[in-house]
Parts: structure tokens; sequence; C-alpha cells
């Protein structure tokens, strides 16, 4: 099953810049949540999944729910 997400998701390396970035933002009350956003924008990505839509209401990039991307993942083909 990973080997399968691996070919729809891509995995970014949390740097540096981007930790002392998520430290000084007070857009998130979790570090963890703001560096997740830090490293998608990055990457232009289009969703990050989570089980904890609230924590994001503040992101640049839209949560979505994992079943929300089974579903989507589904309906590619």
């Amino acid at each position: 099953m990973l080997k399968k997400l691996c070919c729809v998701l891509h995995v970014v390396a949390a740097s540096h810049v981007r930790v002392c970035d998520a430290i000084e933002q007070a857009d998130f009350a979790d570090l963890e949540d703001c560096l997740q956003e830090k490293c998608a924008k990055e990457v232009s990505a289009d969703y990050i999944v989570t089980r904890n839509l609230e924590d994001f209401k503040n992101s640049q990039i839209k949560a979505i729910s994992p079943r929300e991307f089974v579903e989507m993942v589904k309906n590619c083909g």
C-alpha cells in the first residue's frame, strides 16, 4: 500500500530553513502542522491530507480528509 501511495504522493524534506520559518509563524497552534503547510507550499501541493481539518483552517493549502483523498484517487481512473 505504501508503495502505491508513493506513486501519487510526493515526500518532502523538512529543511532547516523550513523549520525555522515554521517556528516564527503564529497562524498555527501546532508547529508540526505549520511545518507541513510550509513544505506543501514549497512544492505547490494541491492538498494537505489530514484527519484534523480544523488545525489547517488558516492554511493556504486546502486540507482534505483521508476519506476525501481516497475518493479522489478512486475517481482518477
